[in-house]
């Protein structure tokens, strides 16, 4: 899948599939000169390690699939996967494979065995967590050489109506992975220095769309509410 939106956090995440990178774990008796020595494209390091995960450019774009098919099946590799940047930033983030999942209190034993069947997934890990004052079961799951694209099984999992109450794709990133949201204040909407809708306490009067200091749009692309070490004078 080129391109997929998934819950992750108290938010969404837009994920591209790149179009020159693919990420490789060789197995513990190789290294990822050797692999890459068995790759039927061009290919060359880009010396980046992510969760074991080499990060591995492949020069002739057309082929880059094949080449991960091909990787995929060598004795050298135990893992590959594509990888996949937010639209907003170039660095390479890999799924892992494990998937973090809680179940709807309502739902059967058959049904969990269901979802683990239907998408070729094995338990890893169990723990029992409170969250909002309920104790509930996180499993943690990792996809197997039959199941689908890791981030496509999330998708059909947060798609799993009343059986799965979360589920979150691993992610292996170079840094803190954080999703922004615009702060839940409810009198936001009534600061129009910040973002002038046009609208206040219901009223429309004396007041212009738009003629406010851009505030919001400027934490919107920068995806941050701004540095405390930055001061205005």
């Amino acid at each position: 899948m080129d391109e997929v939106t998934l819950k992750h956090g108290r938010g969404y995440m837009r994920l591209r599939k790149s179009d020159d990178l693919i990420a490789i774990r060789p197995s513990s008796q190789a290294n990822v000169a050797e692999v890459l020595a068995h790759a039927p494209a061009d290919t060359s390091e880009v010396g980046t390690k992510l969760d074991q995960f080499q990060i591995v450019r492949v020069n002739n774009t057309p082929a880059m699939e094949s080449t991960l098919d091909n990787l995929r099946d060598n004795y050298l590799v135990d893992a590959g996967s594509h990888v996949y940047h937010t639209p907003n930033s170039t660095a390479p983030i890999v799924p892992t494979g494990k998937i973090t999942v809680r179940f709807t209190p309502s739902s059967t034993k058959e049904q969990r065995e269901q979802v683990l069947a239907q998408h070729k997934l094995e338990i890893v890990d169990q723990s029992a967590d409170e969250v909002d004052g309920s104790k509930v079961t996180t499993y943690t799951l990792r996809t197997t050489p039959e199941s689908l694209n890791p981030l496509k099984v999330v998708q059909d999992l947060q798609q799993s109506d009343g059986v799965v109450a979360l589920a979150e794709a691993d992610l292996a990133v170079p840094g803190a992975l954080t999703i922004f949201q615009i702060p839940v204040d409810p009198l936001l909407k009534e600061q129009w220095h910040l973002r002038n809708t046009g609208i206040q306490f219901g009223d429309t009067v004396g007041l212009k769309a738009d003629a406010d200091a851009r505030v919001v749009a400027a934490w919107q692309r920068m995806q941050s509410l701004g540095s405390p070490a930055c001061v205005v004078a």
